[in-house]
Parts: structure tokens; C-alpha cells; sequence
């Protein structure tokens, strides 16, 4: 009987070994117990690098047609309310795209072979200046081979950011600028709820906090009403990750079957 008891034991420690590791997804490689150096608990960190610009054109997800028909930034402006009076669609809409950097260890290649990229689209403007979020406001995280030369210089640079395996699929529920904010220039936070992906199961809870700064124009001369593009973005994705779910389930084996061994050892 001990010997049984011995077998679960050590069972449980190489379990407990496997639900501590770091997690690999589609060649992305993350610690789920990472501790993060910012004020918050989440133990899944990302920085990113984007490309943001407005359009009439609503982006089907997980695409970014609307690149070509960007509008300077002035324009929208002329079509929101800035005493809040109105409210409605402008017409407007937000998209994007870029490159994630960093997931947790700075110091740590998490995708030694390949990369992260995302798009986002479908962010309707409000003549108020407020965004309309739902299931037509998306974000996609793709993983990829090495393409992306983090440019938005041609038609090839925006296909490199929507090629690949989707990683996460998301579709936004809230999205406000910061009280210092406007749309020129300023931050935007916002929360997406994760919806598909093959890291989707992974997340947990599936609500993540998605983070942006950028500017129309230049952080040195300042804003531009006649710029289409804000090209020099930088983010943060915040959530929180779990161990792979097989290694949950084979922990909770473990504990199932010392828990047996010690009632039968009793007898």
C-alpha cells in the first residue's frame, strides 16, 4: 500500500511540475505564473507597437481594407460634437494593426520562430465622440512567420499583419478615451472579451484589457489635423492565463487518487 501511495506521490509531483511550466501555443511561449512589474495581478503581460488611422469603411474581421481610404483626422473631428450635444454614428470608424513585442520577461524570446501581429476594426465613432463597441468591434491576434517589417508602406505590409493562424479572436465591450484624451492625440483603454483563437482556451477569465497611446501627427512637433495615419503607437494587453487544461485535469487525478490510496491505507 505505501508503495501505491508512493506512485501517487510522485505522480502529483511531476503534475505539479507540469501545471508551473511555461505554456506554449502555436510556438508562443509564456510563463502562466508570471508576475508582472506593474500594479496589477495579471500574470500575462504584452506590449505592443500598432498603426491606428479612421475611415468610412466598417472592416469585415480580420480585415483591413480600409487602410487605402483612410480620411485626415481633421476630417472626423469637423464631424464630432465636442459639447457632447449630439449622439448618433458619425460614420467613422477606427482600425489598426500592429506587432506585439513582449509577452512578460522582457528578457525572454516568447516566439523564438515566429511572430504576433494583430488587427482591430469595426469601432464605430459617435458624433458625441464616444465609441460604439459590440460583436462588429473586433480584435484578431494572428502568429505568423517572420514577416513584418513594422511598416505600413504597402498593400504587402497590411496582408503580413492578417496572414496567419489566429491566435485569439475578440470583439471589443468597452472603449473610452482618457480624461486628458482627445482623438488626435491620447490614450484609449478598453476591454475585449475573447471569443476564439488557439490560445483561447488558455485565458481565463476571457476578458482582457487591451491599452493604446498615439498621436496624428508627431510627438515632437505635435499634432497634425491633415495626417491619415497615427504610426507611431504603443500599447498593453493585460489577462490572466491558466496552465494547459490536460495538466489540470491530470492534477486533479493526482489528488483523486492519493485521496484513495489514504482511505484504503486506513483500512
Amino acid at each position: 500500500m505505501f508503495k501505491k501511495i508512493g506512485l501517487v506521490t510522485a505522480l502529483l509531483i511531476s503534475t505539479s511540475a507540469a501545471y508551473a511550466g511555461s505554456l506554449n501555443v502555436g510556438g508562443v511561449v509564456w510563463d502562466p505564473g508570471y508576475v508582472n512589474d506593474t500594479a496589477t495581478t495579471r500574470d500575462f503581460f504584452a506590449t505592443t507597437n500598432f498603426s491606428q488611422w479612421y475611415s468610412t469603411t466598417k472592416d469585415a474581421e480580420g480585415t483591413l481594407s480600409s487602410f487605402n481610404s483612410a480620411v485626415a483626422v481633421g476630417n472626423v473631428l469637423g464631424a464630432v460634437d465636442a459639447d457632447d450635444t449630439d449622439s448618433g454614428a458619425s460614420g467613422f470608424y477606427l482600425s489598426g494593426g500592429g506587432k506585439i513585442d513582449r509577452i512578460n520577461d522582457p528578457a525572454t524570446d516568447f516566439c523564438p520562430s515566429c511572430e504576433l501581429t494583430f488587427a482591430f476594426g469595426g469601432l464605430s465613432l459617435d458624433l458625441d465622440g464616444s465609441f460604439i463597441v459590440g460583436a462588429d468591434a473586433w480584435l484578431n491576434v494572428f502568429v505568423n512567420d517572420v514577416n513584418f517589417d513594422g511598416s505600413f508602406d504597402s498593400a504587402s505590409d497590411i496582408g503580413s499583419i492578417i496572414e496567419g493562424t489566429p491566435w485569439l479572436t475578440a470583439f471589443f465591450t468597452s472603449a473610452e478615451l482618457t480624461a486628458s484624451s482627445s482623438l488626435v492625440n491620447g490614450s484609449l483603454t478598453s476591454v475585449a472579451s475573447i471569443n476564439g483563437g488557439i490560445a483561447a482556451d488558455r485565458f481565463d477569465p476571457s476578458d482582457i484589457g487591451v491599452f493604446g497611446n498615439n498621436i496624428f501627427g508627431s510627438q515632437f512637433t505635435g499634432p497634425d489635423l491633415s495626417a491619415r495615419y497615427a504610426t507611431s503607437g504603443t500599447g498593453q494587453v493585460l489577462g490572466n492565463t491558466v496552465p494547459n487544461p490536460g495538466s489540470i485535469a491530470l492534477f486533479g487525478l493526482a489528488i483523486a487518487g492519493m485521496a484513495l490510496a489514504r482511505r484504503n491505507a486506513k483500512k
